[in-house]
């Protein structure tokens, strides 16, 4: 099917960000090879991550993601065929990289694979969210309260406040809206 004059550029930046998709593929897969190789010792680098981001200047983040993706791959075969096929972008490759890495052997990529390709990264987000509840509810919930502890004892910054019958710490701000 032909494209129009007017779709064009939306066109190139569509084949642009899936020829991005598919180097940022290859980057996470060195970046983890590198991490494992112990190499940025060498370099009087304390991580990889560190290395990467002031090197290849990148946030601690995105350098994070690209080393947990690159440890993931080999889990996500299925997902990074669809990214490769154009079904969904490699930001839906690090939300569920962060999955499986959090839900560790316990995590299944086709639980999630036709949610993946039919969400937006950021409900894909959440998405993987509940799934990482739903496989480890119990270390979920030490996680909650944990976080909700550390408001409680103000080393989280913001003031919370107990709301709810149930006793939930809330940040006064959430409470707000």
């Amino acid at each position: 099917m032909p494209v129009s004059e007017a779709h064009l550029p939306e066109q190139n930046l569509i084949a642009l960000a899936h020829q991005i998709d598919l180097l940022s593929i290859e980057f996470a897969r060195q970046a983890a090879a590198f991490a494992a190789s112990g190499e940025y010792e060498n370099e009087g680098f304390t991580t990889a991550i560190n290395r990467l981001r002031f090197n290849c200047h990148m946030s601690s983040g995105a350098a994070a993601n690209c080393v947990c993706m690159g440890e993931n791959l080999e889990r996500l075969a299925d997902s990074v065929d669809k990214v490769y096929n154009s079904e969904m972008g490699y930001a839906h490759l690090a939300v569920l990289a962060r999955a499986a890495a959090d839900v560790g052997e316990a995590f299944n990529e086709n639980d999630l694979l036709a949610q993946a390709v039919e969400s937006s990264p950021g409900k894909l987000h959440y998405l993987c969210r509940h799934y990482r509840h739903s496989k480890h509810p119990a270390a979920v919930a030490r996680k909650m309260q944990s976080s909700w502890s550390s408001e409680a004892s103000g080393s989280v910054p913001g003031p919370a406040v107990r709301s709810g019958s149930m006793g939930c710490w809330t940040r006064w701000a959430e409470r707000r809206c």
